[in-house]
């Protein structure tokens, strides 16, 4: 199973409310894209990272190989996710990995 990990950072010019209410949006239409698109076998956005995190959301996503993480990443709902979160960050990180493989 490949693993897709992403760690955004809000802008700082959210107010704490703001950010809140952001971080609740995200989450839903992210862990949404499980539904619409066959390829993600799994999704989990965590938005209560503790104070010691240098970011404001993780999510972790699951896929079967490589050639489906690529079919997510240019669906048309992704895509339209990607729309309404972008603007909305200071930063982004993404790590993939294969689990069970050793490096």
């Amino acid at each position: 199973m490949l693993k897709h990990i992403v760690v955004w950072t809000l802008k700082d010019s959210f107010s704490d409310e703001e950010k809140h209410s952001i971080k609740i949006r995200i989450k839903a239409s992210a862990e949404a894209l499980v539904h619409s698109i066959n390829e993600c076998k799994g999704a989990e956005v965590i938005t209560d990272l503790l104070e010691t995190s240098n970011a404001d959301i993780l999510m972790i996503s699951s896929f079967e190989n490589p050639q489906d993480l690529e079919a997510y990443r240019i669906h048309p709902k992704h895509q339209e996710v990607l729309d309404f979160i972008k603007p909305l960050l200071a930063s982004r990180v993404a790590a993939d990995y294969l689990e069970g493989s050793e490096s």
